[in-house]
């Protein structure tokens, strides 16, 4: 799995590829930093909304909204896909 972070506000960062602290610290606007896996990003964010990101090339979904905190966001190559932008089913959970 391969994620491509653009942060677009101040945002505090960790992720971890394949149980490894890859990423860590807090990014100003306009940074971008990528990172790959094969078998599990786990992601800590503060600041969910100070972000965007793509997984495998393709836009995710927001994490969250600005300010919120989420810790261990679990990525796989098996459920990557319900993290991406769904155009045809908003709002519809897998």
């Amino acid at each position: 799995v391969t994620i491509d972070i653009s942060f677009l506000e101040l945002t505090w960062l960790q992720v971890y590829t394949d149980g490894i602290l890859l990423i860590d610290g807090e990014f100003p606007a306009g940074v971008k930093t990528s990172a790959q896996a094969d078998k599990e990003l786990i992601i800590n964010v503060g600041n969910a909304g100070g972000l965007s990101f793509l997984l495998n090339g393709k836009p995710a979904k927001a994490l969250g909204r600005v300010g919120e905190v989420f810790k261990d966001i679990r990525i796989t190559p098996e459920n990557y896909q319900d993290f991406l932008q769904d155009k045809t089913a908003k709002g519809s959970s897998r």
